[in-house]
């Protein structure tokens, strides 16, 4: 509160050029009357009139705790009409002269020379106690109750104590920087919720304050000095096989970024072993993730500045893209050249055997040839590689997830016709793929459960499901889960029309069951191509295209007669050339060891 303080015959004077009035006096100035200029006021007031004054003296005297000024006044003076009618009467004192006040005490000097109306308010105003002088000071039991209920899991109770000691007031000034490290507390607790659009009003609130900002990124960020890139490198899988459950794909990009500020930071004469890892793990990462370009692109990097040795990041990226022949329409013998494996240990090279072991025994079963898989592959198989080196594509020896798990058992449920038994883990499999980001396993479990949904009578939900993940689809190098997924939705298209299915719903599933055809036969899945094959003659049946009817009919017997053909062959000379490379191999590698 500003009072301008200067009397009228001040005001009526006029100013010279110097800023002085004519009797040589400096012109009023503006003062601020605080609280504690009441309190020094009403001191000198009550000492005057003889009121008791020991408590006053008990409390400037540090005998006793400090008591604030509602309970130090005295109960007459507690009123404002009271308080009022004090200083219109006692301030006729202060016009007089300031040594009246002091009168019987010769031991203290003269307060006021000269007494000067623009120090003292004027009479009339009444001073009331400010919220200054009420508040209290903060205290940590409300954030001791939101940490004892952030363990317990109440996030309701949680997020009102965190409100509630956020609230106090922790300085005299408004100002405080607390304001903004309470905002980035309660965005990190909403996120941490799985509310994101209430932690985005907070970052919004805390954008404009770079230091918190800065706070913030260091939270995240901050990894231990001295600490190596390896370390870092390999704490994602580390957080992945916990408990069986694993983590987000966003707490191992993070550990990716700290690798990234530490590598920075190193200056040592062989960052080679440190720069190529970080390719591998973020082509694993990518894959996941369901963006298989990303991953092909730092696969490529490490493949094309790195020579053929004892370097586990280029073993990966060649049991990679060993791995991806079985998804795509490349021969599976690109994988076993033995120029891959110059100089390589032997731990590394029962990893690449495995991996091409796996790739053929996923392309005899795709062509039902058992009997060459039970009689000439399994014989074959080379011993598993530790969980520990499996750092390429997925395979039955890596450690096992929640998800990997759940879709293996709605699988087997699925071809043992218990439709709704397979409801729930499939539930459960595109819960944690969406809640860690694993794109790759959400699509395959959203696409099977379109399919369980079909069984059911819910085409519709199906169709919607569907179309989420089908452009994604037919941009991926999958084959056999983009045919999947087009012959489910020709399917689903055809169900939610009813007994009555219009043309438009016969023309509109037919591009969809010719794309599942061409990939069916690209990676020579016969029994499925057969399927598809017969759906889709009956479809140019019902539209009365009775030519491409018969046209895609003799197709259906031409690949029949090649999938007996298939099942019936025997063993080629190109498969014996490469499990014979592979033992060739096997024998120069333990001769160096």
């Amino acid at each position: 509160m500003y009072l301008a303080c200067e009397t009228e015959a001040r005001r009526k004077q006029p100013l010279s050029l110097t800023g002085m009035d004519q009797s040589g006096a400096p012109p009023p100035v503006p003062h601020t009357l605080r609280p504690h200029h009441a309190g020094v006021l009403l001191m000198l007031i009550v000492y005057y009139r003889g009121v008791d004054y020991q408590d006053g003296d008990e409390s400037t005297n540090s005998v006793s705790h400090t008591r604030w000024k509602d309970r130090f006044w005295p109960n007459v003076m507690r009123s404002p009409e009271v308080l009022g009618d004090l200083f219109s009467a006692d301030f006729e004192v202060f016009r007089s002269d300031a040594r009246n006040l002091v009168a019987g005490v010769e031991d203290l000097p003269a307060l006021f020379p000269e007494l000067q109306e623009a120090i003292v308010c004027r009479p009339g105003l009444q001073i009331y106690p400010v919220i200054f002088d009420l508040h209290e000071l903060s205290k940590s039991d409300q954030f001791e109750q939101f940490e004892a209920s952030q363990k317990t899991g109440d996030s309701k109770g949680a997020l009102d104590s965190l409100r509630r000691f956020y609230d106090q007031r922790f300085a005299l000034s408004d100002d405080s920087v607390l304001y903004q490290h309470s905002l980035l507390s309660m965005a990190e607790l909403h996120y941490n919720q799985g509310e994101h659009r209430a932690a985005r009003h907070f970052d919004a609130a805390i954008s404009p304050d770079p230091g918190t900002l800065f706070i913030a990124r260091d939270r995240t960020s901050t990894v231990k000095a001295g600490i190596r890139c390896l370390v870092l490198y390999f704490s994602p899988r580390t957080h992945a096989g916990a408990h069986r459950q694993g983590e987000g794909l966003q707490l191992a990009f993070i550990k990716v970024t700290e690798s990234m500020g530490v590598w920075d930071a190193k200056l040592r004469s062989n960052l080679g072993l440190e720069k190529w890892p970080k390719h591998a793990v973020l082509a694993v990462l990518w894959k996941l993730a369901g963006i298989e370009t990303l991953a092909k692109c730092h696969e490529n990097i490490i493949r094309a500045f790195t020579q053929a040795g004892d370097d586990d990041s280029r073993m990966a990226a060649i049991c990679s893209q060993a791995s991806r022949t079985r998804l795509s329409k490349q021969s599976p013998t690109t994988s076993s050249r033995p120029s891959n494996l110059a100089r390589t240990q032997f731990l590394q090279y029962s990893l690449w055997a495995h991996e091409v072991w796996n790739v053929f025994s996923f392309t005899m079963a795709r062509k039902g040839q058992k009997a060459l898989h039970r009689e000439f592959l399994l014989p074959n198989q080379p011993p598993a590689p530790p969980v520990t080196q499996s750092l390429g594509a997925s395979s039955p020896y890596q450690s096992k997830t929640v998800i990997t798990e759940s879709l293996r058992l709605a699988m087997q449920y699925k071809d043992a016709s218990q439709t709704v038994a397979a409801i729930k883990p499939l539930m459960e499999a595109i819960w944690s793929a969406e809640f860690r980001g694993m794109y790759s396993y959400y699509r395959i479990a959203v696409v099977l459960l379109a399919d369980v949904g079909l069984e059911l009578g819910l085409a519709h939900s199906g169709r919607a499901l569907i179309e989420e993940v089908l452009p994604q689809l037919l941009l991926g190098d999958d084959l056999e889960l983009r045919a999947y997924a087009s012959l489910t939705y020709a399917r689903c298209i055809l169900a939610g029309a009813g007994a009555d299915v219009s043309e438009t719903k016969l023309k509109e599933c037919r591009p969809h069951l010719i794309r599942a055809i061409k990939d069916y036969k690209v990676i020579s899945k016969y029994e499925k191509a057969l399927e598809v094959l017969y759906t889709f003659s009956v479809v140019c049946h019902n539209l009365r295209t009775f030519g491409e009817r018969d046209s895609w009919a003799s197709q259906f017997i031409t690949l029949d007669e090649e999938r007996k053909a298939a099942g019936r062959m025997g063993v080629t000379e190109e498969t014996r050339e490469v499990f014979k490379t592979i033992t060739e191999v096997a024998y120069v590698v333990g001769q160096e060891q």
